[in-house]
């Protein structure tokens, strides 16, 4: 026995079987070409004699017996037979000796008297005369060997016949493996299989089959990375693995396997014309080593296990593509039925053309378009339909189709058999089966004379906008001048000192002025919103920086004598910051002082009116707050449309209904957002957002 190895780890080039449609190849047992070497070895016997008496004395010995026992040079004539023989057979020898001597009749057996080397001898003991015995001593180790080689290589090759049986039979890889293992545990002495399939796709191992390992365990086994433990090297290299002495092994990638409390292991890997199938690997808990010929019969049942699972894997790749292609077909013919619904209902022209321009095939609708039944096109070019001017660019956009496979959005005039013309758009796939091309295309007719239509109502509604904004222009101007006379005197008449009027005519001067100036005011509204319409770029040009809370304090200071008229008090909120924005400053006034006036309009007796403002980002939000008497939810989205009144009796205020259109068509032209919120009963709060 060799002494002092702690662990063997060693692979081997593996030479792949195939099958070749005959069957399987298996490879013969190394260890058969050592039957003969063991049948030459047993011509060399030893052999011996001993004689002794009843009372176990030795009275003769030859040279053979003395050699077998050891005795060569030591006097054993009358000296008690037991004590002469080895320890580990003299039970089993003194109970044959016993036997001889009461029954007097001779025993021949097969004993073995060591196991550490393996010694038999075969042993005929026999009466002579007069309480005399014999011993006869024939050394047959090498033929009990022999034939203990026999025995397991009949086993081996049985458990190879056996695995070809149901390697042919079995279809499951579960049941084929776990049979097989079954059937070598009983022969080698395993304790566990793993075996792992390569997937392609997710380019590592992937645990298929094992046993004699917990569930838990193979938790952390499912998959493995090429060159990383002892199986992921052997998918690596292609070569078979060999680990005896686990347990003394310091290779990293064998601390997997002694986790499992395996001491010897193989791993094969299972190669197919040359391409990785997988691994399959034994183990056992109780031996360190295997011999020569076990490893052999292992790597036989491996390829035969290769050929089967490869076998397998296409057998069944090839029942998964017949379901495949039989479910595609299905949906084939489902597919085909629908586009023959869809090609014979569209609402669309569809046509189907060959190389040359023919027509193959054309649903109804493109039969409508064309003017022409549908069975009597087959065969007819395309061009037959397009007019003179169209077939130049009809050519072109055919050379595109078969230069790039696509053509559409372009639109021809085809010409009706009845001369009639219509418009259409088409587009074009090329090749939607070899040499057949689809055109589908739309009759643009109707919408091209509801555009035409539409383009001369435009125009005439363009300009009809032109003359009724030059006639309200026209007549604010011209009524500003009047009403602008009527004010002067007014105000003349009012502040007259030496001719003062009476309280009566007072009280009608003041309402004639008040009349005249909302009248103006309504003219001064008209007027911007049809400058903001016809010029809105001119706002560009008077920007200007301006200090917010001067602006806002000028504007406050103009409604000043509106807000006491109403009761109203007018306050900017303290700790507001001074901030410069670029602006055009007209425009900035007129919004802040209508929302100022809709705020005083709108508000209550002795309410309140509030400004602020803050910096929001690359804006400055302002915040004009009323205490009014709020807007309903249902009207907020609509008082900055032109004119927009609210039908309710707490709104029947004098307005225009224009003032917040200006303000938001301002904000718009400064690149600003407006807004409101606002509670019924009390109180809005308008907001605009300008750029800094």
């Amino acid at each position: 026995m060799i002494r002092g190895i702690t662990c063997l780890l060693y692979d081997y080039e593996v030479h792949p079987l195939i099958s070749e449609g005959k069957g399987l190849k298996i490879i013969d047992i190394n260890s058969l070409s050592t039957l003969k070497t063991d049948s030459e070895k047993a011509k060399d016997i030893t052999k011996g004699f001993i004689l002794f008496d009843s009372d176990l004395r030795v009275s003769s010995i030859d040279d053979g017996a003395r050699q077998i026992l050891g005795l060569s040079n030591q006097a054993v004539i009358g000296r008690f037979l037991p004590n002469l023989l080895n320890k580990d057979a003299l039970g089993i020898l003194l109970n044959y000796i016993n036997s001889v001597i009461q029954e007097d009749q001779f025993v021949q057996q097969d004993i073995k008297v060591s196991d550490h080397p393996v010694q038999w001898y075969n042993t005929t003991i026999c009466p002579i005369y007069n309480n005399r015995y014999s011993i006869l001593l024939v050394d047959n180790t090498q033929q009990k060997i022999m034939e203990e080689s026999l025995v397991s290589n009949n086993e081996k090759l049985k458990v190879l016949y056996d695995s070809a049986s149901k390697l042919t039979t079995m279809k499951n890889p579960k049941e084929l493996l776990d049979s097989l293992f079954d059937r070598l545990s009983e022969v080698l002495d395993l304790d566990i299989y793993v075996n792992y399939i390569w997937d392609k796709d997710q380019d590592r191992l992937v645990l298929a089959n094992h046993k004699g390992i917990c569930n838990k365990k193979t938790e952390h086994m499912n998959f493995i990375e090429k060159g990383s433990a002892i199986c992921g090297t052997v998918a690596q290299n292609m070569k078979k693995m060999v680990v005896e002495n686990v347990e003394n092994c310091s290779n990293p990638k064998v601390a997997l396997i002694r986790s499992l409390g395996i001491k010897a292991y193989v791993c094969e890997p299972l190669i197919s014309f040359g391409e990785l199938v997988g691994t399959i690997s034994f183990g056992s808990k109780k031996r360190t080593t295997f011999k020569s010929e076990e490893l052999d019969l292992i790597h036989s049942i491996c390829h035969q296990v290769t050929i089967v699972l490869d076998r397998m894997t296409k057998v069944e790749e090839l029942t998964q593509n017949t379901e495949t292609l039989e479910v595609a077909n299905l949906h084939l013919m489902k597919n085909e039925r629908k586009f023959r619904d869809i090609f014979e209902g569209a609402q669309v022209g569809i046509l189907i053309i060959d190389n040359e321009g023919k027509i193959i095939e054309l649903n109804p609708a493109a039969g409508y378009i064309l003017g022409v039944h549908s069975d009597k096109l087959n065969g007819v070019k395309v061009t037959t339909f397009v007019s003179e001017t169209n077939k130049v660019s009809l050519r072109e956009h055919g050379a595109h189709l078969l230069k790039y496979g696509k053509a559409q959005d372009n639109e021809y005039i085809i010409i009706r058999p009845d001369e009639s013309e219509r418009i259409v758009s088409f587009s074009a796939s090329k090749n939607i089966y070899y040499g057949h091309h689809l055109i589908i295309f739309h009759d643009l007719t109707l919408q091209k004379n509801i555009q035409n239509s539409l383009i001369i109502e435009r125009n005439e509604a363009e300009r009809v906008s032109k003359t009724k904004t030059n006639f309200l222009a026209m007549i604010g101007h011209e009524l500003r001048t009047p009403l602008n006379s009527i004010i002067g005197y007014s105000q003349v008449l009012e502040e007259d000192k030496k001719d003062p009027l009476t309280e009566k005519q007072k009280n009608k001067l003041a309402k004639i002025l008040s009349s005249s100036r909302h009248l103006l005011q309504l003219i001064n509204n008209i007027l911007e919103l049809i400058r903001i319409d016809t010029k809105p770029e001119t706002i560009k040009a008077n920007v200007k920086t301006v200090r917010i809370k001067k602006a806002i304090w000028d504007c406050l200071q103009a409604n000043k004598n509106n807000a006491n008229d109403h009761g109203v008090t007018l306050h900017i909120e303290k700790d507001v910051e001074d901030v410069s924005i670029k602006i055009d400053p007209i425009r900035f006034q007129q919004v802040l002082v209508n929302l100022l006036n809709n705020a005083i309009k709108y508000n209550r007796k002795n309410g309140t009116v509030t400004l602020y403002w803050r910096v929001d980002g690359s804006y400055l939000a302002i915040f004009v707050k009323d205490t009014g008497i709020g807007i309903p939810v249902e009207h907020q989205e609509n008082i900055f449309e032109p004119f927009y009144r609210i039908n309710h009796p707490a709104y029947h205020i004098e307005g225009t209904g224009i003032g917040l259109t200006l303000v938001k068509q301002n904000v718009l032209e400064m690149k600003g957002t407006v807004g409101v919120s606002s509670i019924e009963g009390t109180g809005s709060t308008f907001w605009i957002k300008v750029p800094i």
